[in-house]
């Protein structure tokens, strides 16, 4: 499904990790609050981190405006003769 073992291998570790973490909240219960909120930080900053790079406005844009204001090539036009 994931193509390759070494992809395996991180989704498996992936899930050992979350796995983990939820037995060690499950465990300590006076500190589950705690423990709980810097899971939750520590996982936001990481979505904030691997996200930060991404154009939000030019999703929903077509492929060809979205080029053009990045100062790529510009949008295709087929050549008609006499259209120089």
């Amino acid at each position: 499904m994931l193509h390759s073992w070494t992809r395996g291998v991180g989704f498996a570790a992936g899930l050992t990790a979350l796995y983990g973490a939820l037995y060690g909240l499950l465990v300590s219960e006076s500190n589950a609050l705690v423990l709980g909120s810097i899971l939750l930080f520590a996982m936001l900053a990481a979505v904030m981190v691997a996200t930060r790079k991404i154009d939000w406005y030019s999703i929903g844009k077509p492929v060809s405006e979205r080029t053009a204001e990045k100062g790529g090539c510009a949008p295709f036009t087929p050549y008609r003769p006499g259209n120089e």
